[in-house]
């Protein structure tokens, strides 16, 4: 027999539990960024009592869950992958590792300001040298272009601030903070040799 157990109990911060579960939230959501604030406390101890870490960064305006490392070795007692990994392509991985690099630069000159605001066609032009040569650039393009919007949409690294219907090569993109926490210097120079040696097996 089915039984149906009706937990009227809600917790006031339950809207920021769910939307953390589905991905980063950042500080330009109104809504749950204050909710998520305003709850930091109870919002890490929920997510720690189920093994997942809760990152609140307020300078930098994004707020995260991780599922540490500790949850992949073979003993009986693991947790399951709630946050779920997604293997990158080497053009995503290329695109990561540009902007992240690209956000150093642009930290060590303060007087650019806080935010990193690039176009698209400037993007393309540090991407492209690390691109397999190729007769068909529309479709090399294409990719790009996808590769942009799955950031965009998919992981957040990437938010449009500008799009121009006429010419895309001037639409805008603001590189968002988070990447410096989801990729970390270590894992940035990881990243630099596996793609410097994944383009020279290429010819590039």
């Amino acid at each position: 027999m089915n039984e149906h157990i009706n937990n009227k109990t809600t917790l006031p911060y339950a809207a920021a539990i769910i939307k953390l579960l589905q991905g980063p939230v950042f500080r330009d959501e109104d809504k749950y960024w204050l909710m998520v604030r305003d709850n930091q406390v109870p919002l890490a101890g929920f997510f720690g009592e189920i093994g997942l870490t809760f990152i609140y960064n307020e300078q930098d305006g994004f707020a995260f869950i991780q599922q540490t490392m500790a949850m992949d070795d073979e003993s009986e007692d693991r947790l399951p992958r709630l946050v779920r990994r997604y293997p990158l392509t080497y053009e995503q991985s290329l695109l990561c590792v540009m902007l992240r690099e690209w956000m150093e630069e642009f930290d060590s000159t303060p007087e650019k300001g806080t935010r990193l605001i690039v176009s698209r066609k400037q993007i393309w032009e540090r991407i492209d040298i690390f691109l397999k040569d190729t007769n068909n650039l529309s479709r090399v393009q294409k990719q790009f272009d996808t590769t942009i919007n799955q950031l965009s949409k998919s992981i957040g690294i990437l938010r449009i601030v500008k799009e121009d219907e006429n010419d895309s090569d001037n639409s805008r993109f603001e590189v968002r903070r988070i990447i410096k926490a989801i990729i970390s210097n270590e894992k940035l120079e990881d990243f630099m040799n596996k793609l410097m040696a994944h383009a020279e097996r290429n010819g590039n």
